[in-house]
């Protein structure tokens, strides 16, 4: 009877007690979590990883657009200040009651030197010929009457700036964005026009100045989806230009 009371508590006491099996089950639970949390960790990390650099990305592309946006915005008002002064003399002319040719081609001349972004100012009278420009003129007798920004001109009394779609010159024969401002004669009434032409080329170098990456792109567009500019040149391969 004693033997058997021993063998009985000896197998009883090599049974693990249920506080020390409840234990390991609770350690063991708690390493699992752990294991979860970490897994879950590294995945939010990834994933905030790729939010921040397509943020990153989102606030580069929105900086270069604001930069290149700037660049080309001072280029135009620059060149609209020579438009503007030219429209000005033109006006103190018609105010001493005549216009002096060699006065307003002198004129013209001062606002070219000041303004290499563009090809030259011309003036067109109110029938569409040219009457004064210099610089870059390959086509003296030019008449413009049928084209339609110098008809946008003539139409609008209170139009300011305009700023044409991709055009081939008329006095130069290059592929042009221009710039230009109503004359109007002391009554009102249609004087012509003064236009200043920027040449695309010389807006693609001014684009390719900008650091875009070996796989970047700019492409410039005009109002009317009209591509006016692109880097790298083989972006503009199929150009919308006419």
């Amino acid at each position: 009877m004693g033997s058997s009371t021993r063998t009985t508590q000896e197998r009883q006491g090599n049974k693990p007690p249920m506080a020390q099996q409840s234990g390991r089950a609770a350690l063991l639970g708690v390493g699992s979590f752990c294991i979860l949390v970490i897994v879950v960790l590294v995945a939010w990390a990834i994933l905030q990883g790729k939010a921040d650099a397509h943020r990153t990305a989102e606030v580069t592309n929105s900086n270069l657009s604001q930069a290149i946006a700037d660049n080309l915005n001072s280029m135009i008002t620059q060149i609209d200040l020579g438009l503007m002064a030219i429209q000005d003399e033109v006006l103190r002319q018609q105010r001493l009651g005549s216009i002096v040719e060699a006065e307003l081609a002198a004129a013209v001349s001062r606002q070219d030197e000041r303004h290499s972004n563009s090809l030259g100012f011309r003036i067109f009278g109110a029938d569409g010929r040219l009457r004064y420009g210099t610089k870059n003129i390959s086509e003296r007798n030019a008449d413009i009457s049928n084209l339609d920004d110098f008809n946008f001109l003539r139409d609008h009394p209170g139009s300011g700036l305009h700023v044409s779609a991709p055009v081939p010159g008329v006095t130069t024969q290059l592929w042009l964005i221009v710039l230009g401002r109503r004359i109007n004669n002391p009554d009102g009434s249609f004087g012509g026009a003064v236009f200043a032409p920027i040449p695309i080329q010389r807006l693609m170098e001014t684009l390719a100045a900008v650091n875009i990456g070996p796989n970047g792109v700019i492409v410039v567009t005009h109002r009317d989806h009209k591509i006016a500019a692109w880097v790298p040149v083989s972006a503009g391969a199929a150009r919308q230009t006419s």
